[in-house]
């Protein structure tokens, strides 16, 4: 009985063993969807913060499975051309 037992435990070791050695580059499937900053209120307004995202906003579209990736205001063209194009919503 004992046996078996260790047979099993070692067997159910290797299993999970060989799922975790596996390469560790996996692909991300979920969505990358992009959220506009919106200017601070100038009574919140501190250096360097000057746009947010409500956490309601991310928190929804995170709820959905999806990666949250800010979408900055006061950037440059190529910023938008970059982010635009790694983006799926």
């Amino acid at each position: 009985m004992m046996i078996r037992l260790l047979l099993i435990i070692l067997t159910i070791a290797q299993i999970n063993g060989d799922k975790t050695n596996k390469d560790s580059t996996i692909e991300n499937t979920r969505p990358i969807i992009g959220i506009l900053t919106q200017p601070t209120p100038t009574s919140w307004m501190k250096p360097n913060r000057t746009t947010y995202i409500a956490a309601s906003y991310v928190k929804y579209i995170e709820a959905t499975g999806a990666q949250v990736v800010p979408i900055r205001m006061y950037q440059s063209i190529d910023y938008y051309l970059h982010l635009f194009n790694s983006l799926n919503g």
